[in-house]
């Protein structure tokens, strides 16, 4: 279990836990039975240059509960392989279903934003640790992302829809010549 929060935010820091890996003692109960257990919880910390320099890889036809219970070790276990990293330098920082799609389609091959449904399509932003406090760039990591996409697709058995580092597109900026893509969190759906 994960939960990831923005720690750089101005919510007064005795409200929030430190980022650590703790244990904590569970109960369950169907109302008749009651059973124990231990959970293990990873709080990350989300700083500025880990979301500076996050990349977000789209798959075709994946939920969340997919994403987590069946290809999150083999996703870790490729880009480890693919950019001889550690799986552990794989923070993943958010994992939803998708708002909007850059498929190129036949009809529309110059990457503007297609039409088809994606209802079923899942964004993961992740970043990558290059030191303890620092991470491998948003630019470099997305073309690394790019070469590698042909291994996730097999280990996973998913297709890739896109990896993209900002949604801001060139082409799209309609009004000034310079566009700037930034992350919010949802503090209602964490």
């Amino acid at each position: 279990t994960r939960y990831i929060g923005d720690w750089s935010s101005d919510v007064c820091s005795s409200d929030l836990i430190d980022p650590g890996k703790y244990v904590v003692n569970v109960s369950v109960s169907d109302g008749r039975f009651q059973s124990y257990g231990l959970v293990n919880v990873d709080i990350v910390g989300v700083s500025d240059d880990m979301i500076e320099n996050a990349v977000t890889v789209q798959f075709k036809s994946m939920t969340v509960d997919d994403f987590y219970n069946k290809h999150l070790k083999d996703f870790k276990r490729v880009l480890k392989r693919e950019l001889s990293i550690k799986s552990r330098d794989v923070e993943i920082i958010n994992v939803q279903p998708s708002i909007f799609s850059f498929a190129q389609t036949e009809a529309s091959s110059n990457g503007k934003r297609s039409k088809r449904s994606i209802e079923d399509d899942l964004d993961v932003l992740f970043a990558v640790k290059r030191g303890p406090n620092s991470f491998i760039r948003g630019k470099p990591l997305s073309r690394k992302v790019l070469d590698a996409v042909p291994a996730i697709e097999q280990a996973l058995q998913v297709k890739v829809v896109m990896v993209y580092k900002d949604v801001c597109i060139q082409e799209s900026c309609r009004e000034g010549t310079q566009c700037e893509g930034y992350i919010e969190f949802d503090s209602d759906k964490l």
